[in-house]
C-alpha cells in the first residue's frame, strides 16, 4: 500500500509540476507580465501603492450591415438580346445568373463587375464594326454606363466593408506579446498597399480604359496600369488578385491585437505617471545635483527595468501601429467620405487628430513617461551623456 501511495504521490507531484512549467512558459511573452514586473519596481521606489485604472474597452469595429451599400440592380435583361450575338458577355452573364453566380462573395462581385465593363466594351466594338444591332449597342451602352458608375460601391463592399477588414480590427483577441511585437507584418502591409492602388480608380468610378486628366498617376508598379496614353485603368488582372490581397488581410486580428496592447500600456504608464508626478512635485530626488542611495536605486530600475524590458516593447508597438495606419488611412482616403459608423471608430481608434484616440493617448502617456524619468534622472546628474552618468 505504501508503494502505490508513493508512485500516486510521484504522478501528481510530476503533473503539477508539468503544469507549472506550462504556465510559466505561456507567460514569459505575457506583456501583461511585463508591465506587472515594472509596475511593483516602480511602487517600490516611490514607496506607493500605484493605484491602476479599470481596464478600458477596445473600439469595436462597426457590424458589415452599418457600412455595406447596396449595388443597383440591373435595369435592362441583356442576355436574351446578347444570345443573337458571338460576344463572350454572355457568358459571363449566364455565370452571373447561375445558382453559385446569385451567393457570390463581395470580392467576386467587383471582380464580376470589372469584366462585365471590360467584355461589353469589347462587345460594342464588334456590333459597331459589325453594323446593325443598334438596339443592343444602345442597350449595352446603358448597362455599361450603370456598372460603371457603381464600381465604388463594388470595390467599398469588396474592401473596408468587406470581411476581411472586419476580422483585421477585430476586438476579439488579445494583446501582441513580447515577441509577437517585435516582427513587422510586411505582408500585411504590402497588401493594404496594393489594395489601395488597386481600388483608387475603383472608388472613383473609373473602369477599365476611363479617362484620366493629366494622365497615369505616377509609376505605382502595374497595379493601376496605363494601356494606352492619358489613360488609367485598373486593370483585370489586378483585380482578380485582390481576393489573394484580402486573404492576406484577414489572415490575424492585427489591429484589433495592437489596440489592445496600445490600451494596456497606456493603462499601465498613466498610473505610473501620476505617481511619478506627484513625488518629483513633493520634492526633488537630489539635492544640488548630487546622486544618494535612493537616487541609484531609481536608476538601477531605469536600465534595467524600463530600457532594459519596458521601453523596447512600447518602441516597437509605436512603430507597428505607425506602420499599420500610414498603410490603412490612403485605402480609406480613396473611399472618403467615409460612413459615420466608421469615422467614429477611427476617430476613437487609430487617428492622428485629436487627442481622444487609443493610439493619441498611448502616444501622449509615453511623452510623458519620457519627461518624467528625463525630468528625475536631470536631478541627479544621471541622465545618460551626463558626467554623473
Amino acid at each position: 500500500m505504501l508503494k502505490v501511495n508513493l508512485k500516486v504521490s510521484l504522478k501528481v507531484n510530476c503533473v503539477l509540476l508539468a503544469a507549472v512549467f506550462i504556465v510559466s512558459c505561456s507567460g514569459r511573452n505575457s506583456p501583461a507580465g511585463l508591465f506587472d514586473n515594472y509596475h511593483y519596481r516602480m511602487s517600490n521606489i516611490l514607496d506607493t501603492e500605484i493605484a491602476l485604472a479599470t481596464p478600458a474597452a477596445a473600439p469595436v469595429y462597426p457590424p458589415l450591415r452599418q457600412l455595406q451599400r447596396p449595388l443597383p440592380q440591373a435595369k435592362i435583361n441583356l442576355l436574351e438580346y446578347l444570345r443573337l450575338s458571338t460576344c463572350d458577355l454572355q457568358r459571363l452573364i449566364g455565370q452571373r445568373n447561375s445558382s453559385l453566380g446569385r451567393v457570390m462573395a463581395d470580392s467576386q462581385r467587383l471582380i464580376y463587375e470589372v469584366r462585365f465593363i471590360e467584355l461589353g466594351r469589347q462587345c460594342l466594338q464588334q456590333l459597331n464594326a459589325s453594323g446593325g444591332a443598334e438596339q443592343l449597342q444602345r442597350q449595352l451602352q446603358q448597362a455599361v454606363a450603370e456598372k460603371s458608375a457603381s464600381l465604388p460601391v463594388a470595390a467599398w463592399n469588396a474592401t473596408v466593408a468587406g470581411e476581411e477588414f472586419a476580422r483585421l480590427f477585430s476586438a476579439a483577441t488579445v494583446s501582441l506579446d513580447t515577441a509577437a511585437v517585435t516582427l513587422e507584418p510586411s505582408s500585411l502591409l504590402t497588401s493594404l498597399e496594393r489594395l489601395q492602388r488597386v481600388s483608387l480608380p475603383l472608388s472613383a468610378g473609373r473602369p477599365p480604359g476611363n479617362p484620366v486628366e493629366g494622365g497615369v498617376r505616377g509609376d505605382i508598379e502595374g497595379d493601376i496600369e496605363g494601356d494606352i496614353e492619358g489613360e488609367s485603368t485598373a486593370h483585370i488582372g489586378n483585380v482578380e488578385g485582390i481576393e489573394k490581397e484580402l486573404a492576406v488581410v484577414g489572415a490575424e486580428k492585427y489591429a484589433g491585437r495592437l489596440l489592445h496592447s496600445m490600451l494596456l500600456a497606456e493603462r499601465y504608464l498613466s498610473a505610473i505617471n501620476r505617481a511619478m508626478d506627484a513625488r518629483l512635485a513633493r520634492a526633488p530626488l537630489c539635492i544640488n545635483g548630487r546622486p544618494n542611495p535612493r537616487a541609484e536605486v531609481w536608476r538601477t530600475v531605469f536600465y534595467k527595468y524600463y530600457i532594459g524590458q519596458v521601453q523596447p516593447y512600447l518602441a516597437a508597438l509605436h512603430q507597428r501601429s505607425a506602420a499599420l495606419v500610414r498603410a490603412a488611412q490612403p485605402l480609406l482616403g480613396a473611399f472618403a467620405p467615409l460612413p459615420e459608423p466608421l469615422q467614429r471608430y477611427w476617430q476613437q481608434s487609430f487617428s492622428d487628430s485629436g487627442d481622444s484616440s487609443v493610439r493619441q493617448r498611448f502616444q501622449a502617456a509615453l511623452q510623458q513617461h519620457t519627461q518624467l524619468w528625463q525630468r528625475a534622472l536631470n536631478q541627479c546628474g544621471m541622465m545618460p551623456g551626463s558626467d554623473a552618468a
